[in-house]
């Protein structure tokens, strides 16, 4: 099912990392809270998708709407642990994995945007 919004949530999550950073461990990159605005600070895929719909890393509790659309959506096309896990949490392992590249967090994103868009 064709999907142009969440498709550009995917977008513009990968861009964030893209210009950001990415991090692991947290939504933000906390250490640097403070300094830069919180919108700029690198993310984890969580974190991207958040500045995305909202323009700020929010914690997990927060999801609602397109956020949480997008993370339901996005959570089945990883491979993370067990594939019961709670989305939140399968997305956090999957980007959290001590292997994990930045390169394949914002691939991931951007196949996802092509498969919604």
């Amino acid at each position: 099912m064709s999907n142009p919004q969440l498709a550009a949530v995917y977008e513009k999550a990968a861009d964030v990392i893209q210009t950001n950073g990415h991090c692991k461990g947290w939504f933000y990159d906390i250490d640097a809270e403070g300094s830069p605005p919180v919108h700029s600070l690198r993310v984890c895929a969580l974190g991207a998708l958040s500045v995305a719909v909202t323009g700020i890393p929010q914690p997990p509790e927060e999801l609602d709407g397109l956020l949480a659309e997008a993370v339901a959506d996005l959570s089945p096309r990883i491979v993370s642990g067990t594939v019961g896990e709670d989305p939140v949490e399968r997305i956090a392992d999957w980007n959290d994995a001590d292997a994990r590249t930045p390169a394949e967090v914002v691939d991931t994103l951007l196949l996802a945007a092509k498969a919604v868009a």
